[in-house]
């Protein structure tokens, strides 16, 4: 995910935009859209660089910047309230028609302009519930997680500036540089992909008779290739030079911690990363995205080497790991390819439709899919999925992620 620097000087910006709208057009004629626009798009949205975070700021602006935010949905108010209690040394303000429905904002307006900037004031604090600003309430769950995440971080970062710190010994070191690279996973054996059957487009597919009888003209190195066949090829290569990369590395700092090679500064930064369980730099640079812990991670490497070595042996699965993959574009890319080879179609025409099926189990899926294919794997981050309406809703409490 993307982390943007948003700032006060965004909010004050933000902030004087809404004024000069109040004070221009008034309360009957505020323009809605006009200052959602400018905020998401220009104030705040000048900073985002993805399409979607922007759609995502722009869905949140509405929730905050309309008419029901003020006055509610027929009666039913879209925050709940919160405490007014007054701050040290400043006068307390109450408002009137609170209800455990939420308050009706239109009776700020019987306040003074400072009253009402003090009852907000004593509203925005570290204890609020999400809820108070229209969000759900895992929203605090995954802010206080990324706050005890920075502060964990930043402790090991300042324990890491001393070795002597981490230091556990030598034995305990040479002990988890044995456990690392007992961890490693062999070599995927590329050599069956060769002569592997599947290498080519069949035939046999349900296609038309012209495009059948004009490919069942081609013969040897004339024949169509399957796309996918280069898409493993490519990611056994990714994945065997990051199996070589944490063997080499893990090969020298044994040596280094027997005195046999002196201790570089990268091989100091490998047992740092294994004492503290995070991926070490040189490695994510060979690997691929994840946010895991370094035994999660090489728990998750393992499964990711077995799923290659199985698809190399045994041929295409009935279902495909998506997130298992280094360059999972890159397959999609395959299967657009694939289709475009077979039906003499271009590419460009070409797009992918999506369908939930109600398959739990790999064992579940009769065949594989004449078109496109079956991927597995995929998650929802702030969302769940009812499987009986086979739509999206809202997360429960407690479950940031859906499988």
């Amino acid at each position: 995910n993307i982390q943007y620097g948003f700032d006060t000087a965004d909010f004050d910006a933000a902030r004087l935009n809404l004024q000069a709208f109040i004070e221009t057009f008034g309360e009957q004629n505020f323009p809605w859209k006009a200052a959602s626009y400018i905020i998401g798009n220009i104030n705040y949205g000048g900073r985002v660089t993805d399409d979607w975070d922007r759609k995502a700021l722009l869905c949140i602006l509405d929730r905050c910047i309309s008419k029901e935010a003020m006055y509610g949905y027929d009666g039913v108010k879209l925050f709940r309230p919160c405490s007014y209690g007054s701050r040290a040394g400043q006068p307390s303000h109450t408002v009137e028609n609170e209800t455990d429905s939420g308050i009706d904002l239109s009776t700020l307006h019987d306040l003074s302009f400072s009253a009402a900037i003090d009852v907000a004031s004593n509203c925005v604090n570290d204890s609020l519930d999400p809820s108070t600003f229209g969000m759900h309430e895992n929203a605090g769950l995954i802010v206080r997680a990324k706050q005890a995440k920075v502060l964990l971080s930043d402790v090991l970062a300042v324990q890491s500036n001393s070795s002597s710190m981490l230091s556990t010994g030598p034995d305990e070191d040479t002990s988890l540089k044995e456990q690392l690279l007992a961890a490693v996973p062999r070599l995927v054996d590329t050599e069956p992909l060769k002569s592997a059957a599947w290498a080519f487009l069949s035939v046999h597919q349900p296609i038309s008779s012209s495009v059948k009888a004009d490919l069942s003209n081609q013969a040897g190195d004339k024949r169509v290739k399957n796309p996918l066949w280069s898409v493993l090829m490519h990611e056994c290569h990714r994945m065997n030079n990051l199996l070589s990369v944490i063997e080499k590395q893990l090969h020298n700092l044994g040596l280094a911690l027997e005195g046999e090679i002196a201790m570089s500064a990268e091989l100091e930064a490998v047992l740092l990363s294994a004492r503290t369980n995070t991926v070490p730099k040189p490695w994510e640079r060979a690997a691929y995205p994840s946010m895991k812990p370094l035994s999660s991670w090489m728990i998750d490497l393992a499964k990711r080497v077995h799923s290659l070595r199985t698809w190399v042996q045994f041929g295409p699965p009935k279902s495909f790991w998506l997130p298992g993959l280094f360059y999972p574009q890159g397959f999609l890319s395959a299967l657009l390819q694939r289709h475009a080879r077979l039906n003499r179609l271009a590419i460009d025409s070409l797009t992918f439709a999506f369908k939930v099926t109600t398959f739990r189990e790999g064992s579940q899926i009769p065949s594989e899919a004449q078109e496109g294919a079956f991927v597995h794997g995929l998650f929802l981050e702030s969302a769940a999925y009812d499987s009986k309406r086979r739509k999206l809703t809202a997360s429960l409490p407690g479950h940031v992620s859906t499988f």
